[in-house]
């Protein structure tokens, strides 16, 4: 009989010990449509949290030291709300006012408009004594032109 009394007890210290659980709904303020992924987390135990799921709702645990806590609610884009603890809550959160600064974006020019074309009139290939009257050999003799063997085939650098 005593042992009986002994269980009883520990089980009634059990449940009286035991975590309670905080449910709850976070909304947008304007839509009142659920916020996916709000945190949810106590102020002064803040590793104690929860995520909402795809109907804004969410699940916490408290621990024994939490019972005069509040609980932050934050979403990026929205104000973040301190409330004092309670169960079953709905918070609705309001966006933030969005004060955007000017961002100015300018693109360095490409290498391939630094090139430079150039035109041979037929004086300059006549009148270019290493070309000889020859147009091939008056863009070989060009500062740019390359030739790697004895082709004609010729290489422009840059």
């Amino acid at each position: 009989m005593k042992i009986a009394g002994l269980i009883w007890l520990m089980l009634g210290s059990v449940v009286l010990y035991a975590q309670q659980e905080v449910q709850g709904r976070v909304l947008d303020r304007e839509t009142n449509e659920a916020l996916v992924g709000a945190h949810v987390y106590l102020l002064n135990h803040w590793r104690t949290g929860s995520i909402t799921n795809e109907l804004g709702v969410f699940t916490i645990e408290l621990p024994q030291t939490a019972t005069a806590d509040s609980m932050v609610f934050s979403y990026i884009g929205y104000e973040e709300q301190v409330l004092p603890l309670g169960n079953n809550l709905e918070v609705k959160l309001a966006p933030k006012a969005a004060v955007w600064e000017v961002v100015v974006i300018r693109a360095k020019p490409l290498i391939a408009e630094e090139f430079k074309y150039l035109e041979l009139t037929k004086l300059e290939v006549y009148t270019n004594p290493a070309a000889k009257a020859d147009p091939i050999l008056a863009i070989n003799s060009l500062p740019a032109a390359t030739t790697t063997d004895e082709s004609a085939n010729i290489s422009l650098r840059g």
